[in-house]
């Protein structure tokens, strides 16, 4: 398969679904990107590394048993996301880009 990061949203889809794909291996690629790249676009003010790892991890144990039992999934499941930090997210900080809000953290 090609560099993870280059699949569209359909290719990556049907490879999750398929098995063909983990949800763990293109987060990590992605956290990869957003290791190489953010110190110098700073796109990212925190990334939930652990977090993600977990979720995907989660994802494909999900993913796993559907294929075995032809459960119906949300349609996104598996795939990396990012929350812009005008959202609050609990435990993880909410600063909307403000200095004023450089602190916050959601209860």
């Amino acid at each position: 398969m090609h560099n993870l990061i280059d699949l569209t949203l359909e290719d990556a889809l049907n490879a999750l679904r398929q098995g063909s794909l983990s949800s763990l291996e293109l987060t990590q690629a992605y956290l990869k990107r957003i290791e190489t790249l953010n110190p110098l676009l700073q796109a990212y003010l925190y990334v939930n590394v652990s977090g993600a790892l977990r979720q995907a991890e989660l994802a494909d144990e999900r993913l796993r048993k559907a294929r075995q039992s032809g459960e119906a999934l949300p349609p996104l499941l598996g795939l990396p996301i990012a929350i812009k930090d005008v959202l609050t997210v609990e435990n993880m900080p909410a600063t909307a880009g403000s200095r004023i809000l450089e602190d916050f953290i959601p209860p």
